[in-house]
């Protein structure tokens, strides 16, 4: 992920610590809204801003782990695996947490669809923050949570078609 990354921020000097302009993007980012200005301070020193053009392809499907957690501040993301669409993300969301918590290959294509703007949180402030936060750690689980759901919700969807092509079923009333 680090080409994504067109600019290293330069060290901050404590003083301007609350004035970092991170801070704010990762305050309106649902995932982080617990954080006191304090602590958002000391996240946003392990985030980069970046935006980036329609139809650029941020984690390839089987790519080494991602060392990052991507947060979209606006903008969409289509998410695909073997050339099917699993989902499309937008401002608020995130992407790349399968990867850095369990150190295995991407399981998932994202494409950029339209301009996107996102915090890239490299793996050291990810790692802190759920080492530190337990309300992080929540919130974090639940997402992930939401997501298996849906997931287990299509694959049920796939197996009722797949029963029901196998048994010659149309799907209209006859």
């Amino acid at each position: 992920m680090q080409q994504l990354v067109t600019s290293v921020l330069r060290p901050l000097r404590r003083s301007s610590l609350r004035s970092h302009p991170q801070v704010g993007a990762l305050r309106d980012i649902p995932l982080f809204d617990h954080l006191d200005d304090a602590a958002l301070a000391r996240l946003a020193r392990h985030v980069d801003r970046v935006t980036v053009g329609a139809g650029t392809v941020l984690v390839r499907q089987g790519a080494r782990p991602s060392r990052d957690l991507l947060l979209i501040l606006d903008g969409a993301v289509r998410i695909e695996r073997d050339g099917g669409e699993l989902a499309r993300l937008g401002s608020g969301d995130f992407l790349g947490e399968l990867s850095l918590l369990d150190g295995m290959p991407t399981t998932a294509t994202a494409i950029v669809e339209t301009r996107t703007d996102l915090l890239i949180l490299h793996r050291d402030g990810f790692m802190q923050l759920l080492d530190t936060d337990p309300l992080f750690l929540r919130k974090l689980t639940l997402a992930l949570g939401r997501r298996l759901r849906a997931t287990n919700e299509a694959v049920a969807g796939l197996g009722r078609a797949q029963r029901s092509l196998s048994r010659g079923d149309s799907g209209s009333p006859p």
